[in-house]
């Protein structure tokens, strides 16, 4: 899609985010943890949960509501290059948040851990592929750590 193309449609699009459809006007918060800093360890430290919560995580959310706030102020003043130039913040940031949000909510204590039922669409699947649930941890396991990070 070209630049301008991209521009035209934020900017088409932007009447519906700031619209009642959308609570545009309410800042995102950090949501708490559905468990204890310390009850993924050993796997993840309490210290790491911390500060990925509380300094990550949170960066997203205040990012967020300060570029949200200079969209609607923009939006205010028919300020198309501040509009435009603020895209790439709002999705990185809300994004993020969103991202977060789910990670927070998958990352399961042991202890709380729900099998999958035997049964279950996503199981039958994964034997499919893997031939079984402990194969398929294995080959994940073996990819996830051959991502580089950059």
């Amino acid at each position: 899609m070209s630049p301008l193309l991209s521009s035209l449609l934020f900017v088409f699009i932007l009447p519906l985010y700031s619209s009642s459809c959308f609570s545009s006007s309410t800042d995102v918060i950090l949501p708490p943890l559905p468990y204890n800093y310390s009850a993924l360890e050993p796997v993840i430290s309490e210290k790491i949960m911390i500060l990925h919560h509380t300094k990550h995580h949170q960066a997203y959310v205040t990012n967020y509501n300060k570029a949200r706030k200079s969209l609607e102020d923009a939006l205010q003043l028919n300020d198309l290059p501040t509009i435009e130039s603020l895209q790439g913040a709002i999705r990185f940031n809300l994004g993020g948040h969103l991202n977060h949000d789910f990670f927070w909510k998958v990352l399961t204590p042991e202890k709380q851990a729900v099998p999958l039922p035997a049964d279950s669409e996503l199981l039958t699947k994964i034997n499919c592929q893997w031939g079984n649930l402990e194969n398929f941890k294995k080959e994940f396991n073996k990819r996830a750590l051959a991502i580089q990070v950059f």
